[in-house]
């Protein structure tokens, strides 16, 4: 019987690390009345139904480069034979490719089986959700990841891709940087926060031409204030995980 731990998130553990000089994050903008929306619940994962209209009214943009800009630089290290090795040829990274999507399609199979057999996968993909559920839930603005951790949940982090049994140990490193492609419920509430995202931009923006803003900064403010309720799950979401990483 493999086993892996198991992590535990309750809603009073999160709220009470909160300070009162902690920012607090609001669906309400700070600024604007018209860059305000609501985040779903627990559960409610749909994606949001104004999709990408930030980009369908904008039309289609191009990232060009000056190429007489370019500076060239002399290699005294390598010569030119030893530098093509140093660099992976597009069929690699097309093996790449292929093996990651074997990868989350498989494990992503495995991750909504209910009541699959293979407990210890079923404890690793519980415990990667109630990460991200409890990233979601925190109200203000966290600088440091380990403030939402309880003392035991730091010390669990390092068997969070490890798994035992018996003599034997399993590791889930293959699904490192995957994490979120294989658990479904994750990637729509990504999907959701994307979308969220580029209608504050486009709505800030509009404010802006339309001169509501008195300058630059004060747009600006707006704009990381506005999207940091979206942003920051996935970023303390992200450094939780990199410190599993990093201690198992």
């Amino acid at each position: 019987h493999k086993t892996t731990t198991c992590f535990l998130f309750p809603t009073q553990i999160v709220e009470s690390q909160k300070t009162d000089s902690a920012m607090v994050l609001s669906a309400e903008s700070n600024h604007s009345i018209c860059s305000t929306f609501t985040v779903p619940d627990a559960g409610d994962l749909s994606s949001n139904a104004k999709g990408n209209a930030a980009l369908d009214t904008l039309g289609n943009r191009a990232v060009t480069f000056d190429e007489d800009s370019n500076e060239y630089f002399d290699n005294a290290m390598q010569c030119a034979e030893d530098c093509q090795d140093s660099w992976y040829a597009p069929f690699e990274y097309q093996v790449f490719r292929q093996e990651a999507q074997s990868t989350i399609q498989k494990e992503a199979c495995v991750e909504q089986v209910d009541g699959s057999l293979d407990s210890n996968k079923t404890s690793f993909y519980a415990s990667i959700r109630m990460i991200y559920l409890a990233a979601r839930k925190l109200t203000y603005v966290l600088d440091n990841p380990s403030d939402m951790l309880t003392q035991q949940q730091s010390e669990d982090l390092s068997g969070l891709y490890r798994a035992s049994s018996g003599d034997e140990e399993q590791d889930y490193f293959e699904l490192i940087g995957l994490e979120t492609f294989i658990i479904l419920s994750i990637q729509k509430d990504l999907r959701f926060r994307r979308a969220a995202i580029q209608d504050v931009v486009f709505d800030v923006q509009c404010e802006y031409r339309q001169g509501i803003w008195s300058s630059t900064e004060e747009m600006e403010q707006e704009l990381q204030e506005s999207c940091l309720i979206h942003t920051q799950p996935s970023v303390i979401f992200s450094q939780i995980l990199a410190m599993a990483q990093q201690r198992a």
